[in-house]
């Protein structure tokens, strides 16, 4: 478990938006609370609005959890409600991937292991259709291999240049979906291209099937 704080005693703190000032101690640990559960968990990365982590019990993609840093009673903690969006084993069994509705505390941000992005991604395997306009429409099929909260890798066979609006769509359990965004970066991969797009308005959570 980490102690993110190790340097902090005692401090108040204002979450963004909120008037309710929670007090935080030196030496608290985070948990997840899941309905009447409080489950311990080891932090992998904490971004502003998203947490990588590890829990004892495995979670479900679409739960409401409430993730806790601080005592043990919430009120003397801070608790940001938010989403599981993201279920998998990586190094880790039962990490999962919580899309916060509240922003995280700055002091509470933690990088990704092994990464310097502020943003975490999130592997995953969804076919479907990349579309972008050159001087002729163009669509070929694509692979998103991650995803974070801004942003989406595609591998396709075909890339589109660097900054050209694109549009991905792709079926989930028989419903049509879709995502816009800019390539910000393209790079070369056995024959075909890996393609990085920033998103424009949804957020990525949507491959996973979830809004926020």
């Amino acid at each position: 478990m980490k102690n993110i704080l190790q340097n902090l005693t005692h401090r108040r703190m204002r979450l963004g938006g909120s008037n309710v000032i929670r007090h935080v101690t030196s030496g608290s640990s985070w948990t997840l609370s899941v309905g009447s559960q409080r489950l311990p968990l080891s932090v992998l990365g904490a971004a502003v609005f998203d947490t990588h982590i590890v829990t004892d019990s495995a979670l479900t993609i679409g739960q409401r959890v409430t993730i806790v840093w601080g005592a043990s009673d919430m009120e003397s903690g801070i608790a940001i409600p938010g989403i599981v969006h993201w279920i998998g084993f990586g190094k880790h069994s039962n990490e999962a991937g919580i899309a916060l509705h509240e922003p995280l505390p700055e002091d509470l941000t933690v990088k990704p292991q092994g990464g310097s992005r502020s943003n975490i991604r999130y592997e995953c395997r969804v076919p479907g259709v990349l579309a972008w306009s050159s001087e002729s429409e163009v669509s070929v099929a694509a692979i998103a291999m991650n995803y974070s909260r801004d942003g989406i890798c595609f591998q396709v066979s075909v890339a589109p240049p660097v900054e050209t609006p694109v549009k991905f769509a792709w079926d989930r359990s028989g419903q049509k979906n879709s995502l816009a965004g800019v390539v910000r970066w393209v790079i070369g991969q056995n024959g075909g291209f890996l393609t990085g797009c920033e998103l424009i308005t949804d957020h990525g959570y949507l491959i996973s099937g979830v809004t926020v």
